[in-house]
């Protein structure tokens, strides 16, 4: 699980990043062939199959007849992109299901515990690479093939770049991003321990990426409006004293891992620009990488191209008109216009509808919003869909949630209930949740 998450391009390992789900598919396909189609042809995954195919073959035909830029790595362009997304995303979900299935075992819960488990070996290889910096510099100069922007030597490995992984700089951090989420849910739903799983979530977050730490305010408000109106003052407390003692421990450690100097200077400059700019954010509702994006990557295709779009690429290139953008809105737009927005939005807003059931807990159906929030400001920042960490990671549980059979005989909600009123809830209803 930890390969096909954070899939770490290595140098000496041909198509590294693709062999965990081929190995995935390959395993269901051969020895639980009967449970995996029928998982494929399943109602609630049917109409995202539908919309996806349909959006696949649009965007080939934009390639093949308006003129997109030829130039353009094949690996990077819009048909291949969705055609990884539905086969090391949808394929591979439905493959890992079948497997967990067949092998009775609860499939919704073993995918949860599986995230968190490669967040966990994550969390070990940055403290390895933090603690023995030459170890880092060796697997980023010799087994992992050269990542842009991340250029060993460059300004920004000096502050940026830990874990073995790929997409540093963006969807790794948001995938811990959400783990951070899970966790801090669980430690409200099951025990307190799972609060420094989310605390360790978060360290990557703070080295790689700051775009990941929209989660915390997710989370936020999540308990903001699920937890707060429901609980009595007395467990409102025990939950703060709780998060004032674990925030107060990271806080002790950080400072004390910084005064030692096990932390290079340009690290905890960078950690403490990123707060300074999400402080700006609460404050004022603005920042400067915020501005940067509104001010020069905010551009609209004029006329009926906002409806068409005009097969251009704008990410990482300026060859159209001098327009670039990072803005993953903008780039759809001016690739397929709305049609092709509306065919990957709609199909990924169909999925994780149908993931929430009648019998869906409070947990389930918070990551499902928090999912939606994720991905809503994730693809502002940038291009979010695509096989990346957080990408599989989000298919991997709304298909795992979508195809869970089990019906509860009492709500999340209410256990939570019991749960913040001090109340017994049994083992098996702490399970459940």
């Amino acid at each position: 699980m930890f390969l096909y998450i954070y899939t770490p391009n290595l140098q000496h390992v041909p198509f590294s990043t693709m062999l965990p789900a081929v190995a995935i598919l390959a395993y269901a396909a051969c020895r639980h062939p009967s449970a995996f189609l029928l998982a494929i042809k399943h109602k609630r995954l049917f109409s995202f199959s539908v919309l996806w195919f349909v959006a696949i073959i649009f965007v080939v035909l934009v390639e093949l007849f308006s003129g997109a830029d030829s130039g353009r790595r094949i690996p990077d362009t819009y048909p291949v992109i969705l055609a990884r997304i539905y086969i090391e995303g949808m394929l591979v979900a439905t493959a890992l299901w079948a497997i967990l299935r067949t092998k009775a075992l609860e499939p919704t819960e073993f995918t949860i515990r599986l995230l968190l488990s490669a967040a966990v070996l994550q969390f070990v290889f940055v403290a390895l690479m933090i603690l023995f910096p030459a170890w880092r510099d060796y697997f980023f100069s010799y087994l992992a093939q050269p990542i842009e922007k991340l250029e060993v030597g460059s300004w920004r490995y000096q502050s940026r770049g830990f874990g073995v992984a790929s997409f540093h700089l963006f969807s790794y951090p948001l995938f811990n991003g959400l783990v951070f989420f899970i966790s801090a849910w669980m430690a409200i739903t099951r025990n307190y321990w799972y609060l420094l799983l989310s605390l360790m979530a978060l360290l990557p977050v703070f080295l790689n990426a700051r775009i990941g730490l929209i989660f915390v305010a997710i989370f936020l408000l999540s308990l903001l409006f699920a937890v707060v109106p429901r609980v009595s003052t007395r467990a409102l407390g025990r939950y703060f004293l709780v998060a004032t003692i674990g925030i107060g421990s990271l806080a002790f450690g950080v400072i004390f891992v910084v005064s030692i100097g096990l932390v290079p200077a340009t690290v905890v400059n960078w950690i403490g620009t990123g707060l300074q700019e999400y402080a700006e954010i609460a404050v004022a509702g603005e920042s400067g990488t915020l501005n940067t994006l509104l001010a020069s990557h905010w551009h609209l295709p004029s006329g009926i191209s906002i409806v068409t779009g005009e097969g251009r690429y704008l990410y990482q290139t300026s060859t159209y008109a001098g327009i670039s953008s990072d803005i993953g809105y903008i780039n759809f737009l001016f690739y397929g216009g709305l049609f092709f927005s509306l065919l990957v939005y709609g199909a990924f807003l169909v999925l994780a509808l149908g993931s929430i059931r009648p019998s869906s807990n409070l947990l389930e159906r918070c990551i499902v919003g928090a999912i939606l929030c994720g991905l809503a400001v994730a693809h502002f920042k940038g291009i979010i869909f695509g096989a990346n960490p957080f990408m599989k990671a989000v298919i991997l549980l709304l298909v795992a949630f979508a195809l869970d059979k089990r019906r509860s005989t009492t709500t999340g909600t209410k256990r939570l209930r019991l749960l913040l009123r001090g109340e017994p809830a049994g083992n098996r209803e702490l399970s459940a949740m």
